[in-house]
């Protein structure tokens, strides 16, 4: 009788074993899982914040460049405004006989 009864406790003890294995696997199992999918989803969210920057930096690029491009079109259009007002300046002087000076960067300067 007290084989049966140390047979039975050691069955018992090695099916509580492995069924006590089992749940803590299946358990980790479900942890690391959660892990996983929290981690995915914590990359995703970064992925996509990467995205939303990197297009505002390319929106705020192109408003710099249409701002450098209109800022340039304005001194281009000063510097040809100023030149057609020394050209006709320098004849109307020259027509009166006046004389034309060096003056900075090359310009004339006309006096009468």
């Amino acid at each position: 009788m007290t084989e049966i009864i140390g047979l039975s406790s050691i069955a018992g003890v090695a099916i509580g074993a492995v069924g006590c294995y089992f749940w803590l696997k299946s358990s980790t199992q479900s942890k690391f899982s959660y892990m996983e999918l929290e981690s995915k989803a914590k990359a995703k969210a970064i992925e996509h914040e990467a995205e939303q920057l990197l297009e505002s930096s390319k929106v705020k690029i192109k408003a710099n460049e249409i701002e450098q491009e209109r800022e340039y079109q304005k001194r281009l259009s000063q510097l040809d405004e100023r030149q057609r007002y020394q050209r006709g300046s320098k004849s109307v002087h020259f027509a009166k006989g006046g004389r034309a000076e060096p003056g900075r960067c090359g310009q004339y300067r006309t006096e009468v």
